[in-house]
């Protein structure tokens, strides 16, 4: 799909200064999961022109809250997300 529907993320304005807070890997893995929820924002907004930033939030937000089901209604995604896991906890 490519960025070329996403705008310079709420994340990347807001990061604070690095100085400031320790790159922990706890730290770089939970900037990294707001820096996408933001993107994945992005997207819906994109997809959805007439939302506002709110609602778009506001629909992530349910979107995250369904997920879990999603993965146990699809075993064939459960164990992919299972693989990710497993290959992120190597690095």
């Amino acid at each position: 799909m490519g960025d070329r529907f996403f705008s310079q993320s709420y994340a990347a304005k807001l990061r604070p200064p690095s100085l400031i807070y320790p790159l922990s890997p706890l730290y770089k893995a939970t900037e990294r999961a707001g820096t996408e929820l933001a993107r994945f924002i992005d997207f819906i907004q994109y997809h959805n022109p007439d939302i506002d930033r709110t609602t778009a939030t506001q629909t992530a937000a349910f979107c995250l809250h369904n997920l879990p089901t999603l993965f146990l209604d699809h075993p064939e995604m459960m164990q992919q997300l299972s693989a990710i896991a497993s290959r992120l906890s190597q690095e």
